[in-house]
């Protein structure tokens, strides 16, 4: 049983980990891809509170790093049904009970569908 679960291991996910384990409230953090999410791919970070410049890899490991030390935990793997009322998630066949529950599942840069965009990604092609 958990008092907080919270889909998505991205900026946003992260943070609310932060926040909660810091509270004493026992946190479980379920992320299907990566940890990280959009800002973990990004090169250059200067939009975020505190932050004048920083690798979205670095930057979002010190975000993991630091949910963990409060206590939170992680588990990769897809939500396979969520039951609200029953307070359940399933993750890899298992239910995990929750008393809260936060999404923060994303977003997806829009492409713009012209040549070579996927290899020029980072290298001149950039999303914001």
């Amino acid at each position: 049983m958990y008092d907080v679960v919270i889909i998505g291991a991205g900026a946003a996910g992260l943070t609310a980990a932060i926040y909660t384990a810091r509270s004493g409230l026992k946190t479980l953090i379920i992320e299907h891809k990566f940890i990280g999410g959009q800002t973990s791919t990004t090169a250059s970070v200067e939009n975020y509170p505190g932050v004048i410049n920083a690798n979205g890899a670095v930057l979002t490991d010190i975000m993991k790093k630091q949910a963990l030390s409060f206590g939170a935990e992680l588990v990769m793997g897809s939500p396979e049904a969520v039951d609200f009322g029953r307070k359940t998630v399933k993750v890899k066949g298992e239910e995990i009970r929750f008393g809260a529950l936060i999404l923060c599942m994303g977003a997806k840069n829009r492409k713009l569908g012209i040549e070579r965009e996927d290899l020029l990604t980072g290298a001149g092609v950039s999303y914001c």
